[in-house]
């Protein structure tokens, strides 16, 4: 039975008399769950911060107004998030701290912002138009990780050490239950150490929480003595609604060559079929070919790339060596079922049609270019536009993983104050360290041509798209903080795939493109 995840709301003045309310109702909730002393310290810390910021920067002086709170259960632990409709926010207020080992002299200043990433586990910041905006933490669950008992195994004459290539193992197919979470946990440490970037598959408690709600749908390959042999699994982002990505794939070393991924992929298939989905999605690593021709043959076609997707730390077992560079993925999608046979109508940049409508042409999707899009950079025609549309403000969603240091942006509407908005996101991909943002435009929106266009003016890249989300299907762009890609690195099975890098590093602002 799927879990029901409760949540609660408080509302106060913006008043300081009041920040002990929203302190103690904060603390109280955190409370009914098993968050150690040290843990709680850490939430009411980064909570006193965040609601203090918002009653003292978040209005105009003298103001009288209100911000929301809300407490919410989450499969993997407490998310809070604070909701104003102040004034905008602008990150360049905000001086960057700047830690060093001189305490008598250290500047505060930006003090507040870094605590909170330091004290919980993620931060994401929402800008929504004239809804206002939202800062939204998240605290995991205390939870032991898989290395914590990883010496701790079956007697091993229940559990071959090597399986022969030549005598393929009859496994059982089906979705993971609550109590192999942790042999899950354990065949992910066989394939890649503690490198894997998904660092949920680590914390059995968690992996197992995340499949009793839906998040996550594991599908695992067991043998007949028991032993979790392969693993793979459909995962939902906020940032893709209408998809999965096809991912979290793991095959112990003593049962490689057995085809055990193959043999997962229509459970997958299955599983997004039921939910309703049009598709998934799925990243093939670039460090070898392997994966790619995997999914070549599942049926998923190559649709983009995210370069410097991965940390360098990532490694595969017995596979290849850590290499020096951030991992690049090559994107591909599959349609759950046959995409439709009528043309579909995109706002795309003209400049990058040719490159788009070859992606789609290999989607197996006949698609046209729709009329130009609505400019954003504040000509009178344009701003009519904007406001016949009633697109007074862009509302965006900006997450940071600071496992893999980067970002993902996602726009859910685009206005006047476009580029303003994206002077800030910039500000703050610099100010935070990251280096690699990922950012998606919605390709029926009619205002993505101009933006897109901005976005290269100031160094993003068109990498490719992503179709199917309810959404729209989604062009990617990115932007590189201090990192250089070694194209000559990426390694492709493909020449239509190389095709499509090749066309991506000519026009890479380092590489000499325009």
């Amino acid at each position: 039975m799927t879990k029901i995840f409760l949540s609660s709301n408080l509302t106060i003045p913006n008043d300081f008399q009041y920040l002990s309310v929203a302190l103690n109702y904060i603390k109280s909730v955190a409370n009914l769950f098993n968050f150690s002393q040290k843990e709680l310290r850490d939430i009411e810390l980064a909570a006193e911060e965040a609601v203090s910021n918002v009653i003292e920067h978040a209005f105009l002086p003298g103001e009288t107004a209100s911000l929301d709170i809300n407490c919410e259960e989450t499969p993997t632990g407490l998310k809070i998030s604070i909701h104003d409709q102040g004034i905008p926010f602008d990150p360049n207020l905000t001086p960057e701290y700047q830690l060093t080992g001189d305490l008598e002299t250290q500047e505060i200043t930006g003090l507040g912002s870094y605590m909170i990433k330091k004290l919980m586990d993620e931060v994401e910041y929402c800008n929504l138009g004239t809804e206002g905006k939202s800062t939204i933490m998240k605290k995991y669950y205390p939870a032991d990780s898989v290395m914590d008992d990883a010496d701790r195994e079956t007697p091993p004459d229940e559990k071959p050490d090597k399986v022969p290539e030549d005598k393929k193992v009859k496994v059982d197919v089906r979705q993971m239950l609550s109590t192999e979470a942790v042999e899950v946990s354990r065949c992910f440490f066989d394939a890649y150490g503690y490198s894997y970037v998904h660092d949920n598959v680590y914390y059995p408690e968690r992996l197992a929480a995340l499949n009793q709600s839906g998040d996550i749908y594991s599908a695992v390959a067991v043998s007949p003595w028991g032993e979790v042999a392969s693993h793979a699994a459909l995962v939902y982002h906020k940032a893709f609604p209408g998809i999965s990505e096809f991912a979290m794939l793991a095959t112990k070393a003593k049962y490689r060559g057995q085809s055990l991924i193959s043999k997962l992929q229509p459970n997958i298939t299955m599983e997004a079929l039921n939910r309703g989905l049009s598709g998934s999605f799925a990243n093939a690593v670039t460090k070898h070919v392997y994966s790619q021709h995997v999914l070549k043959k599942f049926g998923y076609r190559e649709c983009g790339f995210l370069l410097a997707h991965s940390p360098e730390n990532t490694v595969f077992k017995g596979i290849t060596e850590k290499t020096e560079q951030r991992g690049t993925v090559l994107v591909s999608f599959m349609f759950v079922n046959d995409p439709s046979s009528d043309p579909i109508s995109v706002f795309a940049p003209l400049k990058h049609w040719d490159f788009i409508k070859k992606i789609y042409e290999n989607l197996g999707v006949t698609a046209v270019l729709a009329e130009e899009g609505i400019s954003v950079k504040g000509h009178n025609s344009a701003k009519e536009e904007l406001e016949k549309k009633k697109m007074q403000a862009t509302m965006e969603e900006f997450t940071i993983n600071p496992r893999r240091m980067s970002a993902i942006i996602r726009f859910k509407q685009i206005g006047a104050d476009f580029k303003s908005c994206i002077h800030k996101i910039l500000y703050q991909i610099k100010k935070e360290k990251l280096q690699v943002a990922e950012l998606f435009l919605s390709l029926k929106d009619p205002a993505t041509p101009e933006a897109a266009e901005i976005l290269e003016e100031i160094g993003f890249l068109v990498t490719g798209i992503i179709p199917g989300t309810t959404d729209g299907d989604l062009l990617i762009m990115q932007y590189f903080n201090g990192i250089v890609i070694d194209y000559d690195q990426i390694i492709l099975a493909s020449e239509k795939v190389r095709d499509m890098l090749t066309y991506i590093r000519q026009n890479d602002p380092l590489e000499g493109g325009n």
